[in-house]
C-alpha cells in the first residue's frame, strides 16, 4: 500500500502548534496558488500518470 520511497518518514518530533499552523499555512497557500477555477490543480510529480486537472485536493498539486 504505501511505497516507502515516494512518502516521507514519520518524525518523532515533540508537538509544537506553531510549527504545525505555520505548515498547514503554506500547504493552503500552495493549493490556492496553483489552483484555477477551470484546470483545477496540476498533478503532483509523484502522482505516476495522473494529468493535470484534477478537483480533488488530494491529488492536486
Amino acid at each position: 500500500m504505501i511505497t516507502p520511497g515516494r512518502h516521507r518518514p514519520l518524525a518523532q518530533d515533540a508537538w509544537n502548534e506553531s510549527a504545525v499552523r505555520v505548515t498547514i499555512e503554506e500547504i493552503a497557500t500552495d493549493a490556492i496558488t496553483h489552483f484555477h477555477p477551470d484546470t483545477f490543480w496540476p498533478a503532483h510529480p509523484s502522482d505516476d500518470g495522473v494529468g493535470d486537472g484534477d478537483p480533488s485536493l488530494y491529488k492536486g498539486h
